[in-house]
């Protein structure tokens, strides 16, 4: 992890930005070295994938993309759902978000879930049920495939029709960002040219998670 990411005075400054926006920005949160090894492991991973389009139920949106949840990673012997853990990792995510308590879920797919889209792949307009995600984008596409935020959402909605404020984040692989998932609504856009993964892996506080199902309807079904 790049170093500048274990300096308190800027954890401090993203921690004051999260609190103000619900998403810190991370660039260039891997390494050169780092990136490249992870890179390999999405194609070691990618064939394993489960592709999934539909729409999702409550949220009315739709769901274009391939996953491996946390527990078919670990069955993939990959070292993905284990990084939240790793200790320069968590401090940092208890930096920014401010929460001492804070560590990975306790849910089997959540705690680390492999996101892979191509060309028409979106994951669509939701919030998480774990109060924080940090997202590593560890692909690039060539067009298209930006976060998308709606910090101003107070709830109602259930397609991207009621969207109002929308903020757009452009990353470059090897970037990443802590988001308050749990109330900052989001979703990855339609992907429009090239291939885009990203790691995403959720953390809890001391407060149990209750799980709605949506993760479950997401990762249903993988080896």
């Amino acid at each position: 992890m790049n170093p500048v990411y274990a300096d308190p005075a800027h954890l401090g400054q993203l921690a004051d930005f999260l609190e103000r926006h619900g998403v810190a920005v991370l660039p260039q949160l891997l390494d050169p070295a780092t990136l490249a090894f992870l890179q390999a492991e999405v194609r070691r991973l990618r064939p394993l994938a489960r592709q999934r389009d539909f729409v999702m139920p409550g949220w009315n949106t739709p769901r274009r993309l391939a996953t491996l949840g946390a527990a078919a990673l670990g069955r993939a012997a990959s070292v993905l759902p284990d990084l939240g853990a790793e200790a320069s990792v968590l401090r940092m995510v208890r930096a920014v978000t401010r929460d001492p308590a804070a560590r990975p879920a306790d849910h089997q797919h959540e705690r680390a879930a492999l996101n892979l889209q191509e060309a028409g792949g979106t994951h669509g307009w939701h919030l998480d049920d774990p109060p924080w995600a940090l997202a590593i984008l560890l692909e690039e596409p060539e067009a298209g495939g930006a976060l998308e935020l709606a910090p101003g959402w107070t709830g109602g909605i259930t397609d991207a029709s009621g969207v109002v404020g929308l903020k757009a984040v452009a990353l470059r692989a090897g970037d990443g960002y802590l988001l308050r998932a749990d109330r900052t609504l989001h979703r990855v856009a339609e992907v429009e040219r090239g291939q885009r993964a990203a790691l995403s892996l959720a953390f809890q506080g001391a407060e149990p998670v209750v799980y709605g199902g949506t993760s479950d309807a997401l990762h249903a079904g993988e080896v």
